[in-house]
């Protein structure tokens, strides 16, 4: 949908599954590389998705997510700034790419968390269920 996925969003998203699933892709650089993509495609995806449906993160969420939420950014519970900057620097990101890479992530896990109550089984239709096999011919 003529999104721009960026280098270092790929890098950053080969890095992380490389340091998960390392030994599980081995020495395969491609597939670790093409199942980096597919993640990226995918969130974009859930992230399109969820602004078409109206569903957005706040500015001030993203600032909390970064300052309050990621545990390598912090010293004794408390924010710095130089670990964000020097993260950024190492992943080739932007502060920009960074924060649309947490909104995207934020917004496909609203979509998620609506599918997953969309498709929750509700007690009248599991009693219902119960009723319809507890019926013979």
């Amino acid at each position: 949908n003529d999104a721009l996925i960026s280098i270092g969003n790929m890098q950053a998203a080969e890095n992380n599954l490389r340091q998960i699933y390392g030994e599980m892709f081995g020495n395969d650089a491609y597939k670790l590389r093409a199942e980096a993509l597919r993640g990226l495609v995918d969130r974009e995806l859930m992230s399109q998705a969820a602004r078409k449906s109206g569903i957005v993160v706040a500015d001030a969420e993203i600032a909390q997510t970064i300052t309050k939420d990621i545990p390598v950014f912090q010293t004794n519970g408390q924010f710095q700034k130089e670990y964000y900057l020097r993260y950024l620097e190492m992943t080739h990101q932007t502060p920009r790419d960074f924060e649309h890479s947490i909104r995207q992530q934020q917004e496909a896990l609203r979509v998620r968390h609506l599918f997953d109550i969309a498709s929750a089984v509700s007690t009248v239709e599991a009693a219902k269920m119960v009723d319809l096999r507890a019926y013979k011919m």
